[in-house]
């Protein structure tokens, strides 16, 4: 009977490695490189880009676009995009072992998914799209040529924005773990320890909730703190980045271990994620230390609100202190590559107690009820879920102005703001509600609605809301010819706009009454139009540019350029597939 019951449990044993290894071993690991250039990154898997955690691996391409992006496996082109923002322009690539593919901020597709996309725009008169395919209705080889790199999007310079997801759970993997290998042997590096007191009714010196620990540097790989020597409960949070040996940039850390006596008792590992993680950022690192000093400090304890996909929930970080007891504290950081900083923090044994405080729940917004602050003629309206807890938020009605403030944490959901408006204003349409930031002075306009003489909008930030009057029209400056011009030995035609109060909200272009896709460029104002787009059966050119401001302010540019007629295969005015 013994023997039968060893035998169940190294039966048990090897199925559950055997399950282990087939979730491992479910992706083809041997994929190809998406770009002809060393692997320099600026940026890295997982790391804290602000609003979100980073998707994917960020690839230099040495400051220029244009490089040839390819199909890292054989697949199924499944998506493309293009956006103004974000992404710019991105593909989308499913593979047969179950990963999709994405390469994004590109600067142009390949002709043959440039074509196949000219058409759709055509057809449906729109620079911006979100196109899926059938599967196994556009097959890509390995290798095959799909684009060129490019800075479209929410990009701040050229590079490749590289992922790699899981195909049904659309959750992000590392692409590290695929073979894309850096060139590394820097250690992760340190740059402030912070603890945190857990404890509502406990302080430290000068009423501080945290208190920043000082180290020395041993070695490359080992730091010491200074000894702690409180009893209570807390919490540690550190500040760190990685670089690798060809680039200067602040990356993202991979893994990060915090041990008590030897036991790990919180483990992040930047292995794989759900986009659904995004909205819990701000309780992974301190977010108040985000917003008044511009620092990442991630905090290596949880919070109960939080639910990252990428943490055991049994590992909370959570450190007890009690009086006369030996505790060995230690951090361990890792890049990808193993290079490790060892974190040493004494404990010392001691009776030394926080400050004791009374404490008193300030929350004016709570997560299970709307909570509407109604002033004379403005209005503020807290949805269900405006937070992920309940919240403080400092809300005050100066004169024209109404003023929301909370530094502790973001919005999770919209807010809906109002002001009342004069009769007089109420058929206005340059009429709109401004906002301006914390620490700043510039005014974001919020595309608003009237109806019965109340003006309102909704905000996914807080700041200073007032009433905003926009009647300047958005001005249009062609770049590279003039009314009169011929244009026959150039390829592309080139105009600046811009709206320096409220913002382009759209733009619309015809050359001799067909509509024309004029690629949009924000950072740059820049719009661009393919001459070889459309044939013409004339010589003659009329040009016409509608553009509107999110004020509703209207300009219209109008020139007559001339051009050769030339023979085109296509004209995507009037194609239908």
């Amino acid at each position: 009977m013994i023997l039968k019951k060893i035998n169940l449990y190294i039966f048990l044993a090897f199925l559950s490695l055997f399950s282990n290894y087939k979730i491992y071993c479910q992706y083809n690991y041997q994929k190809s490189n998406p770009i002809d250039l060393p692997l320099n990154l600026s940026g890295n898997f997982g790391e804290i880009r602000g609003t979100h955690f980073h998707a994917g691996i960020d690839i230099k391409t040495n400051g220029k676009e244009g490089y040839e992006i390819k199909s890292i496996d054989d697949g199924t082109l499944t998506r493309v995009s293009i956006s103004l923002g974000s992404y710019g322009k991105a593909i989308y690539i499913k593979h047969y072992d179950g990963t999709t593919s994405v390469y994004a901020h590109l600067k142009k597709f390949s002709k043959k998914i440039e074509d196949i996309i000219k058409r759709f725009q055509y057809n449906n008169k729109t620079f911006v799209l979100n196109k899926f395919f059938k599967e196994n209705h556009i097959i890509i080889k390995k290798n095959e040529l799909i684009g060129y790199s490019g800075n479209t999007g929410g990009s701040s310079g050229p590079h490749l924005h590289f992922e790699i997801r899981d195909s049904k759970t659309q959750n992000v993997l590392n692409p590290h773990l695929f073979g894309y290998k850096l060139n590394d042997s820097k250690e992760p590096v340190i740059k402030r320890i912070f603890l945190y007191s857990l404890n509502k009714f406990e302080r430290f010196e000068n009423d501080k909730i945290k208190k920043n620990i000082p180290f020395k540097v041993i070695s490359n790989s080992k730091v010491i703190t200074d000894s702690i020597n409180y009893i209570g409960k807390f919490g540690i949070g550190v500040e760190t980045f990685d670089q690798h040996n060809l680039s200067y940039n602040r990356n993202g850390i991979y893994r990060i271990e915090l041990l008590k006596n030897n036991e790990i008792i919180y483990n992040i590992k930047f292995d794989r994620f759900s986009f659904n993680d995004k909205k819990y950022i701000n309780y992974f690192i301190d977010y108040k230390e985000l917003k008044e000093n511009n620092s990442k400090v991630v905090k290596l304890f949880s919070s109960e609100n939080s639910n990252l996909s990428f943490l055991k929930k049994e590992q909370n970080g959570n450190i007890t202190f009690k009086e006369n007891v030996d505790y060995n504290l230690e951090l361990n950081i890792y890049d990808f590559e193993g290079n490790k900083k060892n974190i040493i923090i004494p404990y010392k044994k001691n009776s030394n107690y926080l400050k004791q405080i009374k404490f008193y729940e300030k929350s004016n917004i709570n997560i299970d009820e709307k909570k509407t602050y109604d002033f004379e003629n403005k209005k503020v309206i807290f949805f269900k879920n405006s937070y992920l807890e309940n919240q403080f938020v400092s809300i005050k009605n100066l004169n024209d102005t109404l003023v929301l403030v909370n530094k502790n944490y973001p919005l999770n959901k919209k807010i809906k703001v109002s002001f009342k408006i004069k009769n007089e204003l109420s058929t206005n349409k340059n009429i709109g509600i401004g906002l301006v930031l914390d620490k700043s002075n510039k005014i974001k306009f919020l595309p608003s609605i009237i109806e019965n003489n109340e003006l309102y909008s909704y905000s996914d930030k807080l700041g200073s809301f007032f009433i905003a009057i926009d009647s300047d029209k958005p001005t249009i400056k062609p770049l590279n010819f003039k009314n009169g011009d011929w244009v026959s030995k150039k390829r592309y035609l080139k105009l600046e706009i811009n709206d320096l109060t409220s913002g382009i909200k759209k733009y619309d272009g015809s050359i001799n009454g067909k509509w024309i896709l004029l690629e949009y460029d924000p950072k740059k104002k820049l719009l661009t139009y393919d001459l070889e787009d459309l044939k013409y059966d004339t010589h003659k050119l009329n040009l016409i540019l509608n553009v509107e401001d999110l004020a509703n302010n209207k300009s219209i540019y109008k020139a007559q350029i001339y051009r050769d007629i030339g023979v085109l295969e296509n004209d995507l005015s009037t194609s239908t597939k």
